[in-house]
């Protein structure tokens, strides 16, 4: 399980293209593995929890120009890899990693780059998306 961070302005490109943008190469990722989907949270508003989707890593490449044009037309940034996923799901339940891991969520803190979950985490977060 992996967190991804994503700003307001990129989050509805990313739930509806199934993609996401990466300035460095992942090294231990597998196809298969779920991502958390984490808005900014300077873009939430007051109440609103933060991971609202998840998904699916499909494939990583490398990104082409073209491929940020079509996704991201309104990015300034220079992204290296695209991630492709699969079975994006809207959860029922959103929430902060703070709401179910408590205060071992202070190391996934801050995220610049995608964050593997440990796995005691990870079966916390599966059981609550679960239930």
């Amino acid at each position: 399980m992996l967190l991804f961070k994503t700003s307001q302005a990129t989050l509805d490109n990313v739930i509806s293209n199934k993609k996401h943008a990466l300035h460095h190469e992942p090294k231990s990722w597998k196809k298969g593995e779920v991502l958390l989907i984490s808005k900014n949270k300077r873009d939430c508003n007051k109440d609103e929890k933060q991971i609202q989707f998840i998904m699916e890593l499909e494939s990583i490449k490398q990104m082409t120009d073209k491929a940020i044009k079509l996704y991201w037309p309104q990015s300034k940034n220079n992204w290296h890899f695209l991630v492709t996923c699969k079975n994006v799901k809207k959860l029922k339940t959103p929430f902060n990693l703070k709401d179910v891991i408590g205060s071992r969520a202070s190391q996934y803190n801050p995220t610049l780059k995608p964050k593997q979950i440990f796995e005691e985490d990870e079966k916390k977060i599966i059981d609550f998306i679960n239930k």
